[in-house]
């Protein structure tokens, strides 16, 4: 058994925890709070360190700027036919009225009819006006906007700011150290987050524990965003195999590839919203960027150095 680690010093009471060898990587700044092989009792959730990968290739050119409209310009623009279309019906009905009582000088059944069925449709433009204040923005900060502040704001050790707003919420993987992490990417104005749970089968032999993983990336840190196709591992309880998609290529990308500066590659796969994902995120990261998209050439020194280092620790152990 291995030493157990948790965030922080363990509270009093809870449930008996056993760390078998080989089991996840524990976090950099945990505290460890039992010898190996001693049973140790804690009531907070065990939380392990994210672990991307290192990039063993030199980073990609970043891809175009994405065209597509965002989730809240499509929203917008469904939300102005609907009101143009209630305001011609409006219209229409008012025309009707009018030249109905030229006709008789009163008004008549028709007439009647017509400002009912007229009044309605005022009523239901009043009603979509009103319902424009329940905008993309708002539903973000209304409902997901308490989640990215619960899971990532309040967690990540004061790194995101309360102030970053959020622009999308997506249900998604993430890997970490070779497995699968089930949960939601948050995209905002300044930062790429993800909150996730892997299960974990060699704490306790015969049970699996969900673990909870989060991770903050700043988007100033980003030197690529590529997209790219997850297939399946020979090993079924391995994550999938990201393999970049370049324009043109055969296959739907279904996976976000993310190159960062200090070379590691952050992989991101299964979102059903997964166009709406890259797009959102290809917009942030531009717009979080002053001067451009980063020069790559740092970002594949910096992997290269890394290696270096690796390699020469590698070697010394040998």
């Amino acid at each position: 058994a291995q030493v157990v680690y948790v965030q922080g010093a363990p509270p009093p009471g809870a449930q008996v925890v056993y760390v078998q060898a080989g089991g996840p990587p524990t976090p950099a700044a945990a505290q460890p709070v039992a010898a190996p092989g001693q049973k140790v009792t804690v009531t907070e959730k065990v939380e392990y360190q994210y672990v991307p990968a290192v990039c063993q290739t030199p980073v990609p050119a970043p891809l175009p700027p994405s065209g597509e409209p965002l989730p809240w310009e499509i929203e917008d623009k469904k939300r102005e036919e609907k009101l143009e279309a209630a305001r011609a019906a409006a219209k229409r009905h008012e025309e009707s009225k009018a030249r109905s009582k030229a006709k008789t000088g009163l008004f008549s059944k028709v007439a009647a009819v017509a400002s009912d069925v007229g009044h309605a449709v005022t009523v239901e433009t009043k009603g979509l006006a009103l319902s424009a204040t329940d905008t993309y923005a708002t539903k973000m900060e209304k409902w997901a906007g308490a989640r990215f502040r619960e899971r990532i704001v309040s967690q990540v050790n004061g790194v995101v700011p309360a102030s970053d707003k959020l622009l999308g919420e997506f249900d998604g993987n993430a890997i970490s150290a070779g497995q699968s992490l089930v949960g939601a990417a948050y995209v905002s104005s300044t930062f790429l987050s993800f909150w996730g749970q892997f299960n974990d089968l060699k704490t306790v032999p015969g049970k699996s524990i969900k673990r909870p993983v989060r991770f903050a990336l700043p988007l100033v840190s980003v030197a690529s965003i590529q997209k790219g196709i997850a297939q399946s591992s020979a090993n079924k309880l391995a994550a999938p195999i990201i393999n970049i998609c370049p324009p043109g290529a055969p296959g739907t990308p279904d996976a976000v590839q993310v190159y960062t500066t200090d070379g590691r590659l952050h992989l991101f796969y299964a979102f059903a919203q997964y166009s709406d994902f890259y797009n959102v995120l290809d917009h942030a990261w531009r717009q979080a960027l002053p001067g451009g998209v980063p020069p790559l050439a740092a970002a594949a020194t910096a992997g290269g150095d890394e290696k270096k280092e690796e390699a020469a620790a590698a070697k010394a152990e040998e």
